[in-house]
């Protein structure tokens, strides 16, 4: 199947449907978790084929699926409009600073950040005056860094955090930002042909396992407090600094 023998297909669809799974339950980390394992069987540009579509279908549902998705529009517009403006930016600069800079200073700034976070957990949300000037302030830094490395998620997860939101707004807010930076991605991928033939079908037929997943993470999202919701996002943040500070120092 695609061209590869069944135990490669085994993990695979073991690795996008876990990647659902934790997207399911916390709205992020499709990406790490299916990588992770995906790239011990295939090379770097079938990874990124692998999970490019599964991660654009999965953002429309959750946007779509868990209440009203104007919500976080009205709220981080702002962000958004100056994230794309960025988003376009960065890629045009892509050569004037090197990306492992940028993943390295990313990735610590995401491990200082949850790590501090899980020793004072009663830090208090960010007020309304200071989301509006944060909010736009991690879309052009998400941005520049998506344009450069395709990574922007971190900065946009530290800062809605900082927000306190409750578990399935934050779920909408994370997941209508991503969108934003998803689908462009996509087109960029279709576009240069990293997204086409035999890779396009294996991305297309990904969908099914990961959206298995994302339900059933979503389902187990029930059953979560905040305040351990909490945590595991936390957590999730500081291992994605990790791989961060992994792949600028090591190239992995």
């Amino acid at each position: 199947m695609f061209g590869f023998p069944p135990d490669i297909v085994f993990w695979l669809t073991l690795s996008i449907f876990l990647g659902g799974l934790a997207k399911g339950v916390s709205g992020v980390a499709m990406p790490i978790v299916t990588l992770a394992i995906a790239l011990n069987f295939v090379d770097g540009q079938t990874g990124l084929a692998l999970v490019i579509l599964p991660i654009v279908l999965s953002n429309i549902w959750q946007v779509s699926g868990n209440g009203s998705f104007m919500q976080p529009i009205k709220r981080f517009w702002a962000l958004g409009v100056v994230f794309l403006c960025a988003l376009y930016a960065g890629s045009q600069f892509v050569t004037l600073v090197a990306p492992w800079v940028l993943i390295a200073m990313t990735g610590a700034s995401a491990v200082i950040f949850s790590g501090s976070q899980l020793y004072r957990p009663n830090a208090k949300p960010l007020s309304p005056r200071a989301e509006k000037i944060i909010g736009p302030v991690a879309g052009l830094i998400a941005g520049i860094m998506g344009g450069m490395t395709s990574i922007w998620g971190p900065p946009i997860m530290m800062f809605l955090f900082m927000l306190k939101l409750d578990k399935d707004l934050w779920v909408r807010s994370v997941t209508s930002i991503y969108l934003l930076g998803a689908v462009p991605l996509a087109a960029f991928y279709f576009y240069n042909g990293v997204l086409s033939g035999s890779r396009l079908d294996l991305s297309l037929a990904a969908c099914v396992p990961a959206m298995a997943g994302v339900l059933i993470g979503e389902r187990s999202r029930r059953y979560i407090n905040e305040v351990v919701f909490r945590k595991l996002l936390l957590i999730a943040i500081f291992i994605v600094g990790l791989n961060m500070l992994r792949r600028a120092l090591f190239g992995l």
